[in-house]
């Protein structure tokens, strides 16, 4: 079943004269150090492959870093080059939906960035829709992989 989220909250307004104004949903996310879910907000960026993860957001959620991890580059359009350390996440548009597991570039500290899901591993799992006139992005499982 098709899952709606809501992108904006009755608090925030959408300024019809704002050069750059993105949807950012609340997405639910599995903290990889308890059994326990928690909502994050995250740009849906059907222009970026991978999904990034800010260093302050991955870290309340209960990722570490540890010495000698693999290390990489990221190229984000608006920050650059960006460093990162590759982790998986596991992620759910809203209750009752299915949880996928998708990998994200974990942002170094000090990293300007945020939060966003990309591509690779959701896109082949969600046919995802912006409904503007109801300010809702809608999720709707693949029949073939959900």
């Amino acid at each position: 079943a098709t899952v709606s989220v809501l992108y904006c909250m009755p608090s925030e307004k959408w300024n019809p004269h704002a050069v750059v104004w993105k949807p950012t949903p609340a997405l639910e996310v599995k903290k990889p150090s308890s059994a326990g879910w928690t909502t994050g907000r995250f740009v849906i960026d059907s222009g970026s492959w991978k999904s990034i993860l800010p260093y302050a957001v991955g870290k309340s959620m209960g990722y570490r870093k540890h010495p000698g991890e693999l290390h990489n580059h990221y190229i984000t359009e608006a920050s650059g080059r960006v460093g990162y350390t590759p982790r998986t996440m596991i992620m759910k548009p809203g209750p009752g939906a299915s949880p996928i597991s998708i990998p994200v570039a974990w942002a170094d500290k000090g990293s300007n960035v945020r939060a966003a899901i990309g591509r690779e591993g959701v896109f082949n799992h969600y046919q995802i829709t912006l409904n503007e006139s109801r300010d809702l992005i809608q999720f709707t499982p693949n029949s073939k992989s959900l």
